[in-house]
């Protein structure tokens, strides 16, 4: 558990609603990803694997991890047993829109076509903040809050 880490997924006041395991360097260990599962369940927090690509069968090995699926060139999906969890806005596409006059209808659309669970990726700074939420999102995981060593995860409660 040394090298893997976590990052955290907080609602606009702060509050953790879930975290995320980026698997683009190598693939989690089983016992990584079972650990991390049956953390989620157990403190009812969103749990998905950022970058799945290299996992196999996850899907009936863990039945409670949430896997990324890329809906659009922007927005991904958090599906859990074929449901949509949550969406995704990666933070590529949300530092291009922020700025733009147009951002907050574009938030409705997204919250209205695919969930009303929105997190955005790479919030950096507070000023965003009320931005976000007078759009109505739900959660937010970038910058601002460090990842975490997987074993410190309970930090993170």
């Amino acid at each position: 558990m040394d090298r893997v880490s976590v990052i955290p997924i907080h609602s606009l006041n702060g509050t953790i609603v879930g975290f995320s395991m980026d698997c683009s360097d190598h693939p989690p260990h089983s016992h990584h990803l079972k650990y991390c599962s049956d953390f989620s369940v157990e403190n009812g927090l969103l749990f998905y694997v950022n970058n799945p690509r290299n996992l196999t069968d996850t899907e009936a090995q863990f039945p409670h991890l949430t896997l990324m699926k890329q809906e659009d060139p922007a927005l991904f999906g958090l599906w859990r047993e074929n449901v949509r969890q949550a969406v995704v806005i990666n933070r590529d596409f949300y530092h291009k829109q922020v700025q733009k006059p147009t951002f907050p209808e574009l938030i409705k659309n997204i919250r209205k076509s695919y969930s009303d669970r929105v997190i955005i990726d790479g919030v950096q700074s507070t000023w965003e903040f009320s931005v976000l939420q007078d759009c109505g999102i739900w959660a937010v995981q970038g910058y601002m809050y460090r990842s975490v060593p997987l074993k410190k995860l309970e930090w993170l409660l």
